[in-house]
């Protein structure tokens, strides 16, 4: 005669702590991945802030060059006097006066040769500011190692007209003297 065995159900106590161990481990994954989401878009945020007083910044100075006899002094005042009225960090902390840079060129090509504003030359009619302030405190990425992070911004601008206002494609280019008519 055969004897059976009858299997004996796993001890419920060997199994107990299992749940806490794969919490734990999701917890910390879920906490990279809030991390990630919310200081990226903290981080994308203030990155679209810079960019906004960086335009500003290129903006106001190229306003103040002039073909011929342009004032460098007068534009790097409008273009600082632009940038540093811009917020950024969720527009709690002002863009300071010490992470503005106003640099002026002849043109704006990858070539350009960039001048500070006591080297400026008459023939430059480009204006290039760039914005780069100190790093962020990050709010939930130290947690997997990174403490802080930096977001900077560049714009260029003219006044110098190219000649061409027209956007390509077939149609949308008509004949000024046809508008007049």
């Amino acid at each position: 005669m055969r004897r059976r065995c009858r299997r004996t159900p796993p001890r419920r106590h060997a199994q107990q702590g299992v749940v806490v161990v794969m919490f734990a481990l999701s917890l910390v994954l879920l906490m990279g991945f809030a991390g990630l989401a919310l200081d990226g878009a903290r981080l994308y945020v203030n990155k679209t802030e810079l960019q906004n007083a960086a335009d500003a910044c290129a903006l106001a100075a190229a306003q103040e060059l002039a073909s011929g006899g342009a004032n460098f002094v007068l534009a790097h005042d409008a273009g600082m006097l632009a940038a540093t009225r811009n917020f950024s960090d969720f527009q709690r902390t002002a863009v300071p006066q010490q992470s503005v840079t106003i640099e002026f060129a002849a043109t704006a090509t990858s070539a350009a040769v960039w001048r500070q504003l006591g080297a400026a030359q008459a023939t430059d009619l480009v204006a290039r500011c760039t914005v780069a302030p100190s790093a962020l405190t990050l709010w939930f990425m130290p947690v997997l190692g990174i403490a802080d992070a930096a977001v900077g911004a560049v714009a260029a601008a003219t006044r110098d007209i190219s000649g061409n206002n027209c956007a390509p494609g077939p149609g949308l280019c008509a004949d000024v003297a046809s508008l007049v008519q």
